[in-house]
């Protein structure tokens, strides 16, 4: 599919080119998504600060409270992502589609 999206849009005679990736809005950027959603950060985390009281997952957050949040574990959790430790591109593909990015079609 990424193959087939490069040469729609780039071609064959030609190397990409920077000002390309503008132009590569579906299976390359879900490409990228998960790449980025499988790299191993240098601190897998990060403190947030909650203004006011709030409730994540059924836990009540008193505004102020210090918070450290593992993003290492978010993006390996079984129930939001089906085989998490296995890079599918396809995966980005769809939510790309969910959320309204279309797959650039051939104009010839």
């Amino acid at each position: 599919m990424l193959r087939e999206e490069l040469d729609l849009v780039v071609g064959t005679k030609r190397l990409l080119k920077e000002s390309d990736v503008g132009e590569l809005v579906y299976y390359f950027q879900a490409v990228v998504k998960e790449v980025l959603r499988r790299l191993h950060l240098t601190v897998p985390i990060t403190i947030r600060q909650p203004n006011a009281d709030c409730n994540v997952n059924g836990y009540h957050i008193k505004g102020g409270t210090r918070t450290m949040i593992n993003i290492y574990a978010i993006m390996r959790v079984p129930k939001a992502w089906e085989k998490p430790e296995v890079l599918i591109p396809k995966r980005r593909a769809r939510l790309n589609e969910e959320i309204g990015l279309k797959q650039k079609k051939d104009s010839d």
